[in-house]
């Protein structure tokens, strides 16, 4: 935003060094971005809708946030989109579905309209953040629709861990908070030492399917 922008520049008048995390401020006079190369993020998406092709049509919807200030959603899109048109090969048609309103109402009201218009139910519905995912689970279940709509989402929690354990939700991204902070802080201390840092640096992803979810469960245990 405009206001955060211009914070950004009062620290950097009081020599306070600023790194942004996750969502970045392209405009702004920070040192450095930690965070996921959104390009990346849309081709792990796409290879994974490819694993739902079958001979018919495929139908492929992705749930974008209307709010969103910058461009990372749009380029998680052309990202899917490229996947498909290089890899697919039965026909398919990919289209965005914009969450109307922030907060936790506006997800689910999306998302409730996509399932009450049973003639257009998409074959794959891609979540694009952890409010979305857990109303698309939610929905799918109420509505019965479990098989019927592959679901794909993003981050981690209890609750869409549970997901994937149930075969509600197929699979989610899943980002390496750890490494994130780490990065932060070696951002932060290279700057401090040498006056200078890169601008972007970038964090790993991984996909958690019904085939590595203990894996990686027992490995954020030993974190823990």
């Amino acid at each position: 935003s405009v206001e955060l922008v211009k914070e950004i520049a009062r620290a950097e008048e009081k020599e306070i060094p600023v790194v942004t995390v996750l969502s970045d401020s392209t405009q702004s006079t920070r040192e450095c971005y930690v965070g996921i190369n959104s390009y990346h993020l849309g081709q792990t998406f796409g290879k994974q809708v490819l694993q739902n092709v079958t001979s018919d049509m495929l139908t492929v919807c992705v749930l974008m946030n209307r709010n969103e200030a910058n461009t990372n959603q749009n380029i998680i899109y052309s990202g899917i989109g490229e996947v498909l048109a290089k890899n697919a090969e039965s026909p398919y048609k990919i289209y965005a579905t914009a969450i109307q309103d922030t907060g936790t109402f506006g997800a689910e009201e999306t998302v409730r309209d996509i399932f009450l218009a049973e003639e257009k139910l998409p074959d794959v519905l891609i979540c694009l953040d952890k409010l979305s995912t857990t109303s698309a689970c939610q929905a799918v279940v109420d509505y019965n629709k479990v098989g019927e709509v592959e679901i794909i989402g993003c981050y981690s929690s209890d609750a869409i861990l549970q997901a994937i354990q149930k075969n509600v939700l197929q699979a989610t991204v899943a980002f390496d908070t750890k490494g994130m902070g780490e990065e932060c802080i070696n951002a932060m201390t290279e700057y401090w030492k040498d006056g200078h840092v890169s601008e972007y640096k970038p964090v790993s992803v991984s996909l958690i399917t019904a085939e590595n979810i203990g894996e990686y469960i027992e490995n954020e245990t030993d974190i823990q």
